[in-house]
């Protein structure tokens, strides 16, 4: 099973407090219940790395940066292979993902697997095939929008592990349709739900991210400050408020 997937599946879960005299003598910080996910080249991972603390990143996408964004973004078994990774600091204990697009061809799907890869962010129209060709290995579809509904049923049918959705980029003003449309592209696959942004998230938009059902952030791990910022307002989000009931409940009657 993908590690990152795993991860999202355990936010929020606490581990066992202390026993005895020892569980005295500080606080347990809760559990973070959003994933943070960076994104970064190969060529700048480590310097990039160094301005973060250790524990603020949960997970890494490696792109290719020298070719701008959008479908150009795809890496390839040469820029991510076997002895690159052993040369980046910092990546022994790190998930660590690769996005696919038209420039990663099948040969580099079959490298960048055995090189280590935990999950591959595609795109719909571009990527290789062969990545649905590992059990193991998470595929995560990045939407602006939601699909159609055959589009999205074939989606699930592929059990995807999730989406990335990279509409909400700058959303420095967040509006109640906007969590609509970021639920809407949530639902075309199911799984995981991950938010890209370009901007430091208020707490509120933060938390009202996460009411409907954010799992994690993605950021570029090139902004030292924004992965630092989110990740101090991840730890500071409140707890989850308890599920409402639905529908009708019975009551006692009342006395006459």
């Amino acid at each position: 099973m993908s590690k990152l997937i795993d991860l999202i599946g355990r936010l929020g879960q606490q581990s066992a407090p202390p026993i005895g005299f020892g569980a005295l003598a500080g606080k347990v910080e809760a559990a973070p219940t959003m994933a943070l996910i960076a994104t970064t080249s190969p060529k700048v991972f480590t310097d990039h790395l160094a301005s973060v603390s250790a524990d603020a990143v949960d997970a890494v996408i490696f792109h290719n940066a020298d070719r701008g964004s959008g479908s150009g973004m795809g890496i390839t078994a040469s820029e991510l292979s076997t002895d690159v990774i052993a040369e980046l600091d910092g990546i022994d204990d790190m998930i660590w993902g690769a996005a696919c697009d038209r420039n990663t061809l099948s040969d580099d799907v079959n490298a960048l697997a055995a090189a280590g890869c935990d999950f591959f962010t595609v795109d719909i129209e571009f990527t290789p095939s062969e990545v649905v060709n590992y059990p193991d290995i998470a595929t995560l579809v990045t939407l602006s929008e939601p699909v159609d509904r055959e589009t999205a049923a074939a989606l699930r049918a592929m059990q995807v592990a999730g989406t990335i959705n990279t509409s909400a980029r700058d959303m420095s003003d967040l509006r109640f349709g906007q969590l609509v449309e970021l639920h809407k592209i949530a639902a075309s696959t199911g799984g995981a739900m991950l938010v890209a942004l370009n901007e430091e998230p208020s707490l509120a938009a933060l938390t009202a991210f996460r009411e409907v059902g954010v799992d994690g952030l993605v950021v570029p791990l090139s902004d030292g400050e924004l992965v630092s910022l989110t990740a101090q307002r991840i730890r500071e989000l409140p707890a989850r408020r308890p599920p409402k009931a639905r529908g009708l409940q019975a009551t006692a009657p009342r006395n006459s």
